[in-house]
């Protein structure tokens, strides 16, 4: 713990939840996180908790390889890095020294500076880039914080990605417009093989019927989307369980992205995960960042929008590609 988050209101929440805990203080949270020769992945497996204060900037322009969702004005904050999940595929195993998780706990100046930026006019914020906020807030509150916070603001909408089947945040409050909730999806023999700790498929579409249901916003993201044995039949068999189970009315649109990641980070990976036929697929370099070579992306692309189709109308299907 960072000398300087001692006395934060949300670092005494967190330490409230680990009584029996033993406290190391650091100088910076840099210096337990991003010292040399960690092992990301066995920490991973035996995480330990980093409370941290945050520099500036707080506010991040949109990533590459991330969609834009239709907004001129795309920017993410990072208020946790790292994940509780431990998907094979994921760019944070390239882009972090270590497996443990930092949480920042000067949120007050997050907000100030949020405040200053709407001042230039309207933009979109994904709250959950490098993390998966959904998980931790039992331990955090940072989601309902949010939630509060898009009611306050109508002119910033708050984008949760997630992968998570938690839905108490949202069933406590009254829905609000400006705040999104985007689901990560995919079929569960995509899953098993990819996405270690997350819920299955089946979890996932209860919570969405749930939040969905009581008026929340959702978008269905279909990314990335890796082909496997069997994939097509995958995904549309996916597709059509949520649309019995969802009215598409309470869908916002769905996104489509084939895998990709940022060269360095792929290159990072690798070392990560050597064994890893995912991660040691022939890629194609385009601008910085690997993906599929184009037939298959486009294929990809082609396929689940083919099936999204099926529902929705084409304006509200979206692929998410590099670029």
């Amino acid at each position: 713990m960072e000398k300087r988050a001692f006395g934060q209101p949300l670092a005494n929440r967190i330490i409230s939840k680990f009584p029996n805990s033993r406290i190391i203080e650091v100088n910076h949270y840099k210096d337990i996180f991003c010292r040399p020769r960690q092992d990301f992945l066995i920490q991973k497996r035996f995480q330990k908790l980093i409370l941290g204060f945050q520099g500036q900037p707080y506010l991040y322009k949109r990533a590459k390889p991330c969609h834009t969702l239709g907004h001129d004005r795309f920017f993410y904050v990072s208020e946790i890095l790292n994940c509780l999940f431990d998907c094979e595929y994921c760019f944070l195993q390239g882009m972090y020294p270590s497996g443990n998780t930092v949480i920042f706990v000067n949120r007050e100046d997050v907000f100030s500076a949020l405040d200053k930026e709407l001042e230039h006019g309207p933009f979109m914020l994904s709250i959950s880039y490098n993390t998966d906020l959904l998980p931790f807030e039992k331990l955090t509150g940072m989601v309902g914080a949010w939630i509060d916070y898009a009611a306050k603001h109508p002119d910033i909408t708050i984008e949760l990605r997630t992968k998570s089947a938690i839905t108490f945040p949202f069933s406590k409050r009254q829905a609000v417009e400006n705040f999104q909730i985007s689901w990560s999806l995919s079929p569960d023999d995509s899953i098993n093989a990819f996405e270690q700790r997350t819920p299955a498929a089946g979890a996932r579409l209860k919570a969405i019927k749930k939040v969905a249901s009581e008026g929340w916003k959702v978008r269905l993201c279909f990314d990335p989307v890796i082909p496997y044995p069997g994939w097509k039949q995958g995904y549309k068999s996916l597709m059509d369980n949520i649309f019995n189970e969802v009215d598409e009315k309470n869908i916002i649109d769905i996104t489509v992205g084939p895998f990709r990641m940022a060269k360095e980070h792929l290159k990072r990976a690798r070392r990560l995960r050597p064994c890893s036929a995912l991660l040691a697929y022939p890629y194609v370099l385009n601008s910085g960042i690997y993906e599929f070579p184009a037939q298959v992306a486009e294929e990809i692309v082609e396929t689940l929008s083919k099936y999204a189709s099926c529902f929705l109308e084409s304006g509200r299907i979206h692929a998410a590609v590099a670029g």
